[in-house]
Protein backbone atom coordinates (compact mmCIF):
# COMPACT_ATOMS: atom_id res chain seq x y z
CA UNK A 1 0.00 0.00 0.00
CA UNK A 2 1.36 3.31 -0.54
CA UNK A 3 1.86 6.28 1.14
CA UNK A 4 -0.77 9.21 0.41
CA UNK A 5 0.35 12.05 -1.73
CA UNK A 6 2.28 14.87 0.56
CA UNK A 7 0.64 17.71 0.47
CA UNK A 8 2.43 21.31 -1.02
CA UNK A 9 2.52 22.67 2.77
CA UNK A 10 4.19 19.44 4.00
CA UNK A 11 6.76 19.60 1.05
CA UNK A 12 7.17 23.76 1.57
CA UNK A 13 7.47 23.25 5.27
CA UNK A 14 10.10 20.60 5.07
CA UNK A 15 12.40 22.24 2.41
CA UNK A 16 12.20 25.13 4.68
CA UNK A 17 13.30 23.99 7.72
CA UNK A 18 16.46 22.25 5.72
CA UNK A 19 17.15 25.20 4.22
CA UNK A 20 20.15 27.57 4.71
CA UNK A 21 18.60 30.82 6.57
CA UNK A 22 20.01 32.56 2.95
CA UNK A 23 17.33 30.92 1.23
CA UNK A 24 14.92 31.64 3.67
CA UNK A 25 13.63 34.65 1.75
CA UNK A 26 13.13 33.04 -1.31
CA UNK A 27 11.43 30.81 0.35
CA UNK A 28 9.16 32.35 2.58
CA UNK A 29 9.37 36.06 1.92
CA UNK A 30 6.00 37.62 3.77
CA UNK A 31 7.12 35.32 6.71
CA UNK A 32 10.57 36.26 6.69
CA UNK A 33 9.84 39.67 6.28
CA UNK A 34 6.95 40.32 8.74
CA UNK A 35 8.79 38.58 11.88
CA UNK A 36 12.55 38.89 10.60
CA UNK A 37 15.16 36.97 9.94
CA UNK A 38 16.43 36.82 13.22
CA UNK A 39 13.28 35.68 14.94
CA UNK A 40 12.85 33.42 12.17
CA UNK A 41 15.98 31.86 12.58
CA UNK A 42 15.71 31.65 16.66
CA UNK A 43 12.05 29.78 15.64
CA UNK A 44 13.68 27.34 13.20
CA UNK A 45 16.51 26.53 15.68
CA UNK A 46 14.50 25.97 18.42
CA UNK A 47 11.90 23.63 16.32
CA UNK A 48 15.17 21.78 15.59
CA UNK A 49 16.62 21.53 19.00
CA UNK A 50 12.87 19.96 19.92
CA UNK A 51 12.54 17.41 17.01
CA UNK A 52 16.42 16.75 16.65
CA UNK A 53 17.68 15.55 13.26
CA UNK A 54 14.83 16.17 10.69
CA UNK A 55 12.93 13.26 9.58
CA UNK A 56 9.79 14.04 7.80
CA UNK A 57 7.16 16.50 7.84
CA UNK A 58 3.90 14.83 7.39
CA UNK A 59 0.00 15.92 7.28
CA UNK A 60 -2.14 14.68 9.89
CA UNK A 61 -5.63 16.30 11.35
CA UNK A 62 -4.12 17.94 13.90
CA UNK A 63 -1.98 20.16 11.45
CA UNK A 64 1.83 19.25 10.06
CA UNK A 65 3.67 17.07 12.34
CA UNK A 66 7.83 17.60 12.05
CA UNK A 67 9.23 14.89 13.10
CA UNK A 68 13.05 13.95 14.30
CA UNK A 69 15.54 11.96 16.23
CA UNK A 70 14.12 13.33 19.27
CA UNK A 71 10.60 14.34 19.26
CA UNK A 72 7.85 16.18 16.84
CA UNK A 73 6.52 19.01 16.98
CA UNK A 74 2.88 20.61 15.16
CA UNK A 75 3.20 23.05 12.92
CA UNK A 76 0.48 24.76 10.73
CA UNK A 77 1.50 26.26 7.05
CA UNK A 78 0.08 27.97 4.20
CA UNK A 79 1.92 27.46 0.84
CA UNK A 80 1.25 28.83 -2.90
CA UNK A 81 1.21 26.09 -5.51
CA UNK A 82 4.71 26.91 -6.44
CA UNK A 83 5.99 25.92 -2.81
CA UNK A 84 6.69 29.19 -1.64
CA UNK A 85 5.50 29.35 2.29
CA UNK A 86 3.04 32.32 2.80
CA UNK A 87 2.55 31.95 6.52
CA UNK A 88 3.70 29.37 8.98
CA UNK A 89 3.07 29.34 13.14
CA UNK A 90 4.88 26.34 14.85
CA UNK A 91 4.33 25.31 18.61
CA UNK A 92 6.43 26.07 21.34
CA UNK A 93 6.32 22.66 22.88
CA UNK A 94 7.27 18.98 21.90
CA UNK A 95 3.97 17.12 20.30
CA UNK A 96 2.23 14.65 21.80
CA UNK A 97 -1.00 13.10 19.73
CA UNK A 98 -4.32 13.04 21.24
CA UNK A 99 -6.16 9.97 22.48
CA UNK A 100 -8.30 9.26 19.57
CA UNK A 101 -11.56 7.36 19.94
CA UNK A 102 -12.04 4.80 17.45
CA UNK A 103 -14.46 6.18 14.81
CA UNK A 104 -16.82 4.26 12.46
CA UNK A 105 -16.21 3.30 9.14
CA UNK A 106 -17.31 6.39 7.29
CA UNK A 107 -19.95 5.77 4.55
CA UNK A 108 -18.47 8.33 2.34
CA UNK A 109 -17.23 7.03 -1.22
CA UNK A 110 -15.31 9.95 -2.90
CA UNK A 111 -11.22 10.15 -2.60
CA UNK A 112 -8.75 12.49 -2.83
CA UNK A 113 -8.83 13.80 -6.64
CA UNK A 114 -12.58 12.90 -7.69
CA UNK A 115 -15.01 14.82 -8.89
CA UNK A 116 -18.00 15.65 -6.71
CA UNK A 117 -21.96 16.26 -8.36
CA UNK A 118 -24.29 18.11 -6.42
CA UNK A 119 -26.46 16.75 -3.54
CA UNK A 120 -23.80 13.67 -2.99
CA UNK A 121 -22.52 12.87 0.56
CA UNK A 122 -18.70 14.53 1.50
CA UNK A 123 -18.98 13.69 5.33
CA UNK A 124 -20.81 13.22 8.31
CA UNK A 125 -21.10 15.79 11.29
CA UNK A 126 -18.66 13.83 14.52
CA UNK A 127 -16.19 14.49 17.35
CA UNK A 128 -13.83 11.75 16.63
CA UNK A 129 -10.68 13.47 17.41
CA UNK A 130 -9.48 15.90 20.03
CA UNK A 131 -12.07 18.35 19.44
CA UNK A 132 -14.55 20.77 21.65
CA UNK A 133 -17.92 19.49 20.05
CA UNK A 134 -18.86 17.49 16.73
CA UNK A 135 -17.88 19.78 13.65
CA UNK A 136 -17.54 19.19 9.85
CA UNK A 137 -14.53 20.58 8.02
CA UNK A 138 -14.52 20.91 4.32
CA UNK A 139 -11.92 22.17 1.77
CA UNK A 140 -11.71 22.19 -1.76
CA UNK A 141 -9.37 23.66 -3.88
CA UNK A 142 -8.85 23.84 -8.63
CA UNK A 143 -5.16 23.73 -9.19
CA UNK A 144 -3.97 24.41 -5.64
CA UNK A 145 -6.48 27.30 -5.15
CA UNK A 146 -9.20 27.25 -2.62
CA UNK A 147 -12.45 27.13 -3.70
CA UNK A 148 -15.48 29.08 -2.00
CA UNK A 149 -18.38 27.07 -1.65
CA UNK A 150 -21.99 27.46 -1.34
CA UNK A 151 -24.72 25.63 0.15
CA UNK A 152 -28.50 25.31 -0.30
CA UNK A 153 -30.06 26.92 2.53
CA UNK A 154 -27.19 28.30 4.05
CA UNK A 155 -27.79 32.20 3.55
CA UNK A 156 -24.27 34.36 3.41
CA UNK A 157 -20.49 34.13 2.55
CA UNK A 158 -19.13 31.02 4.10
CA UNK A 159 -16.01 31.67 6.10
CA UNK A 160 -13.14 30.58 8.24
CA UNK A 161 -14.67 30.18 11.95
CA UNK A 162 -18.41 30.48 10.87
CA UNK A 163 -20.92 28.61 12.69
CA UNK A 164 -23.83 27.23 10.77
CA UNK A 165 -26.76 26.41 13.51
CA UNK A 166 -29.57 24.44 12.01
Amino acid sequence: MSEPPQSVEARALRLFLTAEPDDWPRLAPRVTEAIGADALQRIVRATLARAGELDTVTDSPDGLIVSGNRGRVRAWAQAAPDGELGALRIENARYTPPRRRPRPPAPVTWTHGDTVRAGQLLGEIGNTGNTTEPHLHLHAERDGLGLDLEFTGVPGRLHRGRTIHT
